[in-house]
């Protein structure tokens, strides 16, 4: 499942004792990561050619979306080239297949084109009924997509990338150099620290989301329990390598 942080883990665990009866223990957390396009892939495959034992041709061209937008999915050939059902089953199994890219992370942001296109019409032997072996069927193209869609996207590349939070920290004026330090090993950068009323200090900045935890757990320590720390998910980037 997909939870955001340790409250919601701590609301669903109240919600299934008190609703359920149930004792939910957690495992280990994992953050969700997902694999960006880092450029354009292109792949075709014809229908009975080299290969391709499916009654359908399908060419994809595939590049990276912009963050947020979506998988889109749009035609370059004619859309009259084949009955519609055919595209239908092309564009819903592009979408499905996107769910894991090659790294097995979901693709959420992807431009796919549809090139080319192509299908054996219905036909049959003399006075017989239609006969699949010989014509087009949405099960071929459902069968080929994710082929062709594989190949695209391994000639386009694609790079994993992990959520990165921004954070507000408060803590004491005398703990900023532990606590930046802290930061800076959970793969985190500081961007600011400003001094309030008290003596208290205002840390702004941004880190990995499996620093979060890290984060909370060690900071109460380096700030004599002072310590105080609000974080928000802001957007997905690149893993960072880790010192």
């Amino acid at each position: 499942m997909s939870l955001y942080g340790e409250v919601q883990r701590e609301v669903l665990a109240a919600i299934l004792q008190r609703e359920y009866r149930v004792d939910a223990r957690f495992g280990e957390v994992r953050t969700a990561r997902t694999e960006r396009l880092v450029g354009t892939g292109h792949a075709v495959e014809i229908k009975k050619q080299d290969g391709n034992e499916f009654h359908a041709t399908i060419g994809l061209r595939v590049g990276p979306g912009t963050p947020g937008s979506g998988v889109t999915f749009e035609l370059e050939c004619e859309r009259g080239s084949m009955p519609p059902a055919f595209f239908d089953a092309t564009e819903d199994t592009v979408r499905r297949e996107l769910a894991r890219g090659p790294l097995r992370f979901p693709v959420p942001d992807a431009c796919v084109v549809m090139t080319h296109s192509g299908y054996s019409p219905r036909q049959s032997h003399m006075h017989q009924k239609f006969n699949k072996a010989m014509s087009s069927t949405g099960a071929d193209f459902r069968g080929l997509a994710p082929r062709v869609l594989a190949a695209a996207v391994r000639r386009a590349g694609t790079v994993v990338c992990e959520p990165v939070h921004r954070f507000v920290i408060e803590l004491p004026e005398d703990t900023v150099g532990p606590v930046a330090s802290l930061v800076g090993r959970l793969g985190g950068v500081p961007f600011e620290s400003r001094v309030g009323a008290w003596g208290i200090v205002v840390m702004r900045g941004e880190i990995p989301a499996a620093g979060v935890a890290g984060l909370q757990r060690e900071l109460p320590g380096l700030t004599h329990g002072e310590g105080m720390c609000r974080t928000e998910h802001d957007r997905f980037e690149p893993v960072r390598v880790r010192a």
